[in-house]
This record gives structure tokens, sequence and C-alpha cells, in this order.
């Protein structure tokens, strides 16, 4: 368990670059973390989810979305199973290998995720980010 021994400062996503103090506060010492509340990183974050949805909708095969990865890049998905690709990506990296990281690891693994697809670049949704967030500050964490 992460020891809480004095408040820590806050850790804001979003507006600023990660340092690694900020890191270290919240894997290491479980320093709260949020996401920033300026209207225009949030709009950047949902701009880029509409533009893969459009993408999407007007049938281009986007890598790793509706196509498969590495050498079966050239394979389409149909459109009826693109959304099990991911559970199938996480099964097959899943499947067992090295050893289980330990809280402050995992933690430091799920604040670095967070802080590159907050960068608005990754198509992905707000609702992603904010689980990110809600679940390191619960301490609610995967193996």
């Amino acid at each position: 368990m992460i020891p809480k021994t004095a408040p820590m400062t806050p850790v804001t996503l979003g507006a600023a670059r990660l340092r690694i103090e900020g890191l270290i506060g919240v894997a290491r010492h479980g320093a709260p973390l949020s996401l920033a509340s300026d209207p225009d990183f949030r709009a950047r974050i949902e701009a880029c989810a509409a533009f893969l949805t459009r993408l999407l909708a007007e049938g281009v095969e986007v890598y790793g979305v509706n196509t498969g990865y590495g050498d079966s890049c050239t394979v389409s998905i149909p459109p009826d199973l693109v959304a099990e690709l991911p559970v199938h990506l996480s099964r097959y990296h899943g499947c067992g290998l090295g050893r289980i990281l330990d809280e402050v690891e995992t933690r430091a693994v799920l604040v670095a995720r967070l802080t590159s697809v907050a960068q608005g670049h990754s198509a992905v949704r707000w609702e992603l980010l904010e689980a990110i967030a809600v679940l390191l500050n619960k301490n609610i964490l995967p193996f």
C-alpha cells in the first residue's frame, strides 16, 4: 500500500509537461492526479477521437484500429469485429510473460500511459482519461 505520510502536491496532466517529480509523487507517494480543466485541452482530446470516428465511418483503414498489427497490418478487420480487436491485442500481449509489477511500478506505468494519451494524438475518448485518473486516485490497479 502507498504510504501517505503527508499531503502530497496534486499533479495535473494536460496543462504542462509531466515532470519526474510528478510521476514519482503519484506513483510512489499517492499524490492526487487530475486532468487539466482547460477547455482547449479537452477539445483537443475530443477532436482527435472525432477525427478517428469520421475516418472509420468513411471506410478508411487505420493501422491497429481496423487492421491487424505488425506483419498482419494488411489484414482488414470487418467493421463488426473492430470493437473486439483491442481485447485480442491485450490478451495476446498479456500472455504471462515477465513478472507482475509491484504497486509503485504499476502506478508509474499508468501515469506514463495517461500522460502519453493525454497529448491528444491517440484518438482516445475523454472518458478513458477520466477513468484512468479515477482508478489511480482510488488505487485500483491492474496486474
